[in-house]
């Protein structure tokens, strides 16, 4: 079984890639699944969400595994990339399609939402979510620390203003 989120089409056409970015140069993505049976070599798909999100990611335990939960930065407010390209994180069970939406007080643009498992925690979302937003009002960037048992809801364990902006767009997995 491979998640990921899947588009109708990406991006424009190779000779605009010089243009600035407008509405409709990205289109939505919805999460998808897909299964994989290597001995018929049969593959279905299903749609898990109609919230447009991307960039998924999971408890790193489970890498290879089944697993139920997952993460997003989600785009909920107007058209997609028409003021920013994400407004919020999404968790979501892969499972039963049940949506959580976090969306922190002045700040849009999430990035990934990294999970960190708790030490000692063996739940799929016992630990924390780290997701790094923009506040438009300061053109600073701020870490936001949520407890991933209870995503969205209420104040965050930690909001912590970071000296920089992070460019919206800078994107990827990071090991040590």
């Amino acid at each position: 079984m491979v998640h990921g989120s899947r588009t109708a089409q990406w991006g424009p056409a190779r000779s605009e890639f010089g243009d600035p970015v407008r509405p409709g140069y990205f289109h939505p993505a919805y999460p998808w699944e897909w299964r994989i049976n290597p001995s018929t070599q049969a593959v279905s798909d299903r749609q898990i969400s109609t919230i447009s999100s991307e960039f998924a990611r999971h408890d790193p335990r489970r890498v290879g595994q089944k697993t139920r939960y997952g993460y997003f930065a989600a785009a909920l407010g107007g058209e997609f990339g028409e003021t920013a390209l994400f407004d919020s994180a999404l968790k979501l069970d892969v499972q039963d399609g049940t949506a959580r939406i976090s969306k922190p007080d002045g700040l849009t643009a999430p990035g990934e939402t990294i999970f960190v498992p708790r030490p000692g925690g063996d739940g799929e979302d016992d630990g924390w979510t780290l997701t790094i937003w923009w506040n438009p009002s300061s053109e600073m960037s701020e870490l936001v620390i949520e407890d991933a048992q209870r995503f969205g809801e209420g104040a965050p364990v930690a909001r912590v203003v970071l000296p920089f902006r992070k460019p919206l767009g800078f994107h990827g997995n990071w090991h040590s």
